[in-house]
Protein backbone atom coordinates (compact mmCIF):
# COMPACT_ATOMS: atom_id res chain seq x y z
CA UNK A 1 0.00 0.00 0.00
CA UNK A 2 1.33 3.27 -0.74
CA UNK A 3 1.59 5.98 1.96
CA UNK A 4 -0.72 8.92 1.42
CA UNK A 5 1.15 12.04 2.36
CA UNK A 6 0.37 15.01 4.14
CA UNK A 7 1.26 18.94 3.14
CA UNK A 8 1.11 21.65 5.62
CA UNK A 9 1.12 25.37 4.56
CA UNK A 10 1.55 27.72 6.73
CA UNK A 11 1.36 31.81 6.66
CA UNK A 12 2.68 32.36 9.68
CA UNK A 13 0.62 35.54 12.57
CA UNK A 14 0.56 37.49 9.57
CA UNK A 15 -1.66 38.51 6.85
CA UNK A 16 -0.22 36.76 3.50
CA UNK A 17 -3.19 36.82 0.98
CA UNK A 18 -1.43 36.56 -1.61
CA UNK A 19 -0.40 32.92 -0.61
CA UNK A 20 -4.11 31.94 0.03
CA UNK A 21 -5.20 33.30 -3.74
CA UNK A 22 -2.62 31.64 -5.73
CA UNK A 23 -3.78 28.12 -3.63
CA UNK A 24 -7.55 29.18 -4.19
CA UNK A 25 -6.49 30.32 -8.02
CA UNK A 26 -4.54 27.65 -8.99
CA UNK A 27 -6.64 25.19 -6.86
CA UNK A 28 -6.90 22.26 -10.21
CA UNK A 29 -3.22 22.57 -11.24
CA UNK A 30 -2.04 22.49 -7.45
CA UNK A 31 -3.85 19.01 -6.84
CA UNK A 32 -3.12 17.31 -9.74
CA UNK A 33 0.42 18.09 -8.87
CA UNK A 34 -0.19 16.81 -5.33
CA UNK A 35 -2.44 14.23 -6.21
CA UNK A 36 0.51 12.53 -8.93
CA UNK A 37 2.88 12.55 -5.93
CA UNK A 38 1.39 10.79 -3.53
CA UNK A 39 -0.80 13.64 -1.50
CA UNK A 40 -4.07 12.88 -0.18
CA UNK A 41 -4.25 15.84 2.92
CA UNK A 42 -3.54 19.60 2.84
CA UNK A 43 -3.57 21.85 5.82
CA UNK A 44 -3.55 25.05 5.89
CA UNK A 45 -2.72 27.47 8.37
CA UNK A 46 -4.35 30.68 6.95
CA UNK A 47 -3.46 33.48 9.86
CA UNK A 48 -5.39 36.84 9.75
CA UNK A 49 -6.34 36.64 6.11
CA UNK A 50 -9.86 34.99 4.89
CA UNK A 51 -9.77 31.37 4.90
CA UNK A 52 -9.18 29.40 1.12
CA UNK A 53 -12.10 28.43 -0.67
CA UNK A 54 -11.73 24.92 -2.40
CA UNK A 55 -14.39 23.58 -4.50
CA UNK A 56 -15.53 20.30 -3.05
CA UNK A 57 -15.90 18.77 -6.45
CA UNK A 58 -12.46 19.15 -7.87
CA UNK A 59 -10.78 17.80 -3.86
CA UNK A 60 -13.15 14.80 -4.54
CA UNK A 61 -11.94 14.35 -8.02
CA UNK A 62 -8.57 14.08 -6.71
CA UNK A 63 -9.45 12.94 -3.38
CA UNK A 64 -7.68 15.11 -1.11
CA UNK A 65 -8.78 16.08 2.03
CA UNK A 66 -8.48 20.01 2.97
CA UNK A 67 -8.25 21.20 6.81
CA UNK A 68 -8.35 24.86 7.63
CA UNK A 69 -7.19 26.75 10.50
CA UNK A 70 -6.31 30.33 11.36
CA UNK A 71 -3.92 29.82 14.73
CA UNK A 72 -3.03 27.13 16.83
CA UNK A 73 -0.58 27.65 20.00
CA UNK A 74 1.88 25.21 18.25
CA UNK A 75 2.53 23.91 14.32
CA UNK A 76 4.77 21.23 15.97
CA UNK A 77 2.27 18.51 15.90
CA UNK A 78 1.84 19.30 11.95
CA UNK A 79 4.89 19.98 10.90
CA UNK A 80 5.88 16.59 12.32
CA UNK A 81 2.85 14.56 10.99
CA UNK A 82 3.49 16.34 7.41
CA UNK A 83 5.67 15.15 4.25
CA UNK A 84 6.10 18.73 3.05
CA UNK A 85 5.77 21.88 4.18
CA UNK A 86 5.04 25.08 2.42
CA UNK A 87 5.72 28.29 4.49
CA UNK A 88 6.29 32.15 4.49
CA UNK A 89 10.01 32.96 5.40
CA UNK A 90 9.28 33.09 8.90
CA UNK A 91 12.39 32.50 10.99
CA UNK A 92 10.72 30.69 13.57
CA UNK A 93 8.70 28.18 11.96
CA UNK A 94 11.33 27.86 9.38
CA UNK A 95 14.16 26.68 12.18
CA UNK A 96 11.20 24.17 13.21
CA UNK A 97 10.41 22.50 10.09
CA UNK A 98 14.30 22.12 9.18
CA UNK A 99 14.98 20.90 12.90
CA UNK A 100 12.61 18.13 12.10
CA UNK A 101 14.37 17.45 8.91
CA UNK A 102 11.21 18.08 6.69
CA UNK A 103 11.36 19.34 3.33
CA UNK A 104 10.56 23.20 2.98
CA UNK A 105 9.62 25.09 0.50
CA UNK A 106 9.69 28.78 1.20
CA UNK A 107 7.84 31.41 -0.48
CA UNK A 108 8.70 34.88 0.76
CA UNK A 109 5.97 37.21 2.06
CA UNK A 110 7.14 40.38 0.04
CA UNK A 111 4.12 42.90 0.83
CA UNK A 112 6.13 42.81 4.85
CA UNK A 113 7.94 45.53 5.45
CA UNK A 114 11.52 45.72 3.96
CA UNK A 115 10.90 42.07 2.38
CA UNK A 116 12.91 40.74 5.13
CA UNK A 117 12.31 37.30 4.73
CA UNK A 118 14.32 37.58 1.46
CA UNK A 119 17.64 37.34 3.07
CA UNK A 120 16.44 34.28 5.39
CA UNK A 121 14.72 32.34 2.67
CA UNK A 122 17.93 33.19 0.19
CA UNK A 123 20.22 31.86 2.44
CA UNK A 124 18.56 28.53 3.34
CA UNK A 125 18.18 27.36 -0.10
CA UNK A 126 21.31 28.88 -1.15
CA UNK A 127 22.81 26.51 1.40
CA UNK A 128 20.71 23.81 0.20
CA UNK A 129 18.06 23.06 3.47
CA UNK A 130 15.18 24.47 1.20
CA UNK A 131 13.53 25.55 -1.82
CA UNK A 132 12.73 28.89 -2.11
CA UNK A 133 10.12 30.43 -4.54
CA UNK A 134 7.54 33.24 -5.24
CA UNK A 135 3.29 32.73 -5.58
CA UNK A 136 4.21 33.59 -9.02
CA UNK A 137 6.67 30.22 -9.16
CA UNK A 138 4.91 28.15 -6.25
CA UNK A 139 3.67 25.48 -8.63
CA UNK A 140 6.89 24.87 -10.34
CA UNK A 141 8.33 24.75 -7.12
CA UNK A 142 6.74 21.68 -5.91
CA UNK A 143 6.80 19.69 -9.42
CA UNK A 144 10.52 20.63 -9.57
CA UNK A 145 10.50 19.17 -5.60
CA UNK A 146 11.40 15.43 -6.23
CA UNK A 147 14.52 16.79 -8.16
CA UNK A 148 16.39 18.10 -5.75
CA UNK A 149 18.41 16.76 -2.81
CA UNK A 150 18.14 19.07 -0.15
CA UNK A 151 20.79 19.09 2.67
CA UNK A 152 20.04 18.53 6.51
CA UNK A 153 20.14 21.36 8.66
CA UNK A 154 21.95 20.63 11.45
CA UNK A 155 21.06 22.55 14.50
CA UNK A 156 22.97 25.19 16.09
CA UNK A 157 24.74 24.57 19.28
CA UNK A 158 23.89 27.64 21.63
CA UNK A 159 25.54 26.62 24.55
CA UNK A 160 28.94 27.46 22.77
CA UNK A 161 27.33 31.21 22.33
CA UNK A 162 26.70 31.40 26.23
CA UNK A 163 30.04 29.92 26.90
CA UNK A 164 31.82 32.42 24.44
CA UNK A 165 29.87 35.11 26.82
CA UNK A 166 30.79 33.37 29.98
CA UNK A 167 34.35 33.37 29.17
CA UNK A 168 34.30 37.28 27.66
CA UNK A 169 32.43 38.43 31.20
CA UNK A 170 34.69 36.66 33.00
CA UNK A 171 32.20 34.36 34.46
CA UNK A 172 33.22 31.46 36.26
CA UNK A 173 31.35 27.86 36.81
CA UNK A 174 31.70 25.30 39.37
CA UNK A 175 33.01 21.69 37.93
Amino acid sequence: MIKQKKLLITVGTTLFEKLISTLCTHQKELLNILSSRGFSTVTVQYGKGKPPEFDEEVLQHHQIEVNCYDYKDSLLEDIASSDLIISHAGAGTCLEVLNLQKPLIVVVNDSLMHNHQTELANQLASDGHCLSCTTDTLLSAISSLDQLKLIPFLPGKPELFVQCLDEYFGIAHPK
